[in-house]
C-alpha cells in the first residue's frame, strides 16, 4: 500500500505541474522557469494530494488491487489530457473534473 500510495502522490504531482504548466501558457503565464515554479505550487501540490485522494480508491475499489501497465498508461494519459483541457479553460475546476473524468475510465475499463 505504500508503494501505491507513493506512485499516486508522484503521478499526481507530474500530471498537475504539467497540466497547469502547459493549460497556463496559452493565458500568458509562459513557458520560463517562474511558470513551471509556479506550475509546481498552484498545481503539482493538490495534484499529489489528488492523486493520493482517487488513486488510492480507483486501484483498491475499483480496479480491485490490480492494473495492468497498459490499464495505469491510459488512466495517467486521460488524467493529463483531462487536467490539461480543463484548466485551459475552467482553471481551477479541474480540481473537480478531472478526479470525476479518471473514476469514470476506471470503472469502464474494469466494466469491459
Amino acid at each position: 500500500m505504500v508503494l501505491v500510495s507513493a506512485e499516486c502522490i508522484l503521478v499526481g504531482l507530474a500530471i498537475g505541474t504539467a497540466a497547469h504548466f502547459l493549460g497556463a501558457a496559452p493565458s500568458g503565464y509562459g513557458l520560463g522557469r517562474e511558470a513551471l515554479q509556479l506550475a509546481w505550487l498552484e498545481g503539482g501540490i493538490p495534484g499529489g494530494a489528488l492523486g493520493l485522494l482517487v488513486g488510492l480508491p480507483t486501484f483498491y475499489a475499483i480496479l480491485h488491487g490490480r492494473a495492468s501497465w497498459k490499464e495505469w498508461a491510459i488512466l495517467v494519459g486521460v488524467t493529463f489530457i483531462t487536467a490539461t483541457v480543463t484548466f485551459m479553460f475552467l482553471s481551477v475546476m479541474t480540481l473537480v473534473f478531472t478526479p470525476l473524468a479518471t473514476i469514470t475510465v476506471a470503472v469502464a475499463m474494469r466494466s469491459n
